[in-house]
């Protein structure tokens, strides 16, 4: 077993709490064994960049842009310098704020990036919309808000 499990959460605008601090709190039981790295999907340097707020304009700064994640985790540590850090897991949350998102193909090719660089990608409610809309979950099963369902699926 890895000493460590290292979780990466993607924030936006928006964003809905209960979907990123719930699952957090119930899976990061063990502060030695889990750790955790804010990304905002702005690609501003972090923390100078401009910060994700949760649904009721609370503000959450994040640790890395999604910009400096792909340079950290996504090349090797010769291209960088970074000394091989990696992460294990992808987190997305859900909120209304990812709703234009789905719209940007430059942000969902970079998700899609990080997707690809995870062992282990897990969303909550419309997360999975977001997911979906990089092409990583095609011809996979998953669940979504059921709200937002039919507006979002192909027919």
């Amino acid at each position: 077993m890895p000493t460590k499990h290292h979780i990466l959460a993607l924030l936006y605008n928006d964003f809905e709490a209960l979907d990123l601090f719930g699952p957090l709190g119930s899976i990061v039981p063990r502060s030695d064994y889990y750790t955790l790295s804010l990304v905002n999907m702005h690609n501003l340097p972090a923390p100078h960049g401009l910060e994700s707020t949760i649904k009721n304009g609370i503000g959450v700064v994040a640790h890395l842009s999604l910009a400096e994640a792909l340079i950290r985790y996504g090349t090797s540590n010769d291209e960088t310098g970074w000394s091989n850090d990696h992460f294990d897991t992808l987190f997305i949350p859900g909120g209304v704020g990812m709703l234009p998102l789905v719209w940007d193909p430059f942000l969902l090719r970079q998700i899609g990036q990080l997707v690809d660089l995870a062992a282990n990608v897990f969303t909550v409610c419309t997360g999975s919309v977001l997911l979906a809309a990089t092409g990583k979950l095609d011809g996979r099963k998953a669940t979504t808000n059921k709200r937002i369902y039919d507006e979002h699926t192909t027919k």
